[in-house]
């Protein structure tokens, strides 16, 4: 495709629509999907579906809570990547939490 085909703001990629998940990119913050509410806690509206990448593939294939961009905006991830947004196959209300750290007991100190 052509971007010049794609609503403002938006870029156009070969072989796929125009769609607002694509609006990562180096001159944009993201724009706002729609979606169903989640189960757990965050709606895709508020960015649950919204992970960083260097590319949209990339986004895809590596999206973990590490690389959540909430706000869609592209500050929130790492230093040349960008926060694309409304990811299908990635939703961080999907993942697993991490597992608590546990501390050890503190040695008490002996009394003189």
């Amino acid at each position: 495709g052509d971007s010049a085909e794609c609503p403002t703001g938006q870029i156009c990629y070969f072989d796929t629509p125009c769609d607002k998940r694509m609006q990562g990119n180096p001159n944009g913050n993201g724009g706002v999907p729609t979606g169903a509410p989640s189960i757990s806690g965050m709606s895709d509206l508020e960015g649950a579906r919204n992970f960083c990448g260097r590319s949209l593939n990339e986004a895809m294939e590596t999206c973990n809570r590490e690389l959540h961009c909430p706000s869609g905006l592209n500050g929130e991830c790492p230093e040349g990547m960008y926060c694309w947004q409304y990811l299908p196959e990635c939703n961080v209300n999907d993942m697993p939490t991490p597992a608590p750290t546990i501390s050890p007991k503190p040695t008490p100190l002996p009394t003189p």
